[in-house]
């Protein structure tokens, strides 16, 4: 998976289009590793369908990012998404959604472009082993 980015999957703008990520096997896999103290084992994920590595990742750096925050999240049965990270995502997804009208709709996706790119530039520059092990801290 070295050198491929992200950048195919859009971020959901509904809790409608999040929750079946949100329940994606691998995304709960990884959300768990994460809380689990499990280091992030690339070589495991080579072998795995590429959305399945996306939503392994999507997990790993939800869970880093509910850490870093300070929110608690129990989550033991995948089926079942605790209310706080159900809140955090559609709250996330909502703030995606276009403004209204097309002008601050356009100008809207354009700024998050540019944010996404940029992420994406400084996770390729670093690279992934030091952006894991940022998260980590």
């Amino acid at each position: 998976m070295s050198g491929v980015t992200n950048n195919r999957f859009y971020g959901a703008r509904s809790w409608r289009e999040a929750k079946p990520v949100v329940l994606h096997p691998r995304f709960f896999d990884g959300f768990r590793d994460f809380l689990d103290g499990r280091p992030f084992d690339y070589r495991g994920l080579d072998g795995w369908p590429l959305l399945d590595q996306h939503r392994y990742e999507n997990g790993r750096e939800l869970a880093a990012e509910c850490r870093a925050a300070g929110i608690i999240v129990r989550w033991g049965d995948r089926k079942r998404i605790p209310r706080g990270l159900k809140e955090l995502v559609a709250r996330r997804a909502r703030r995606r959604a276009p403004p209204e009208g097309p002008l601050k709709a356009q100008a809207s996706r354009g700024i998050v472009d540019l944010v996404e790119r940029a992420a994406a530039g400084w996770a390729r520059h670093l690279g992934k082993q030091r952006v894991a092990l940022l998260l980590r801290q």
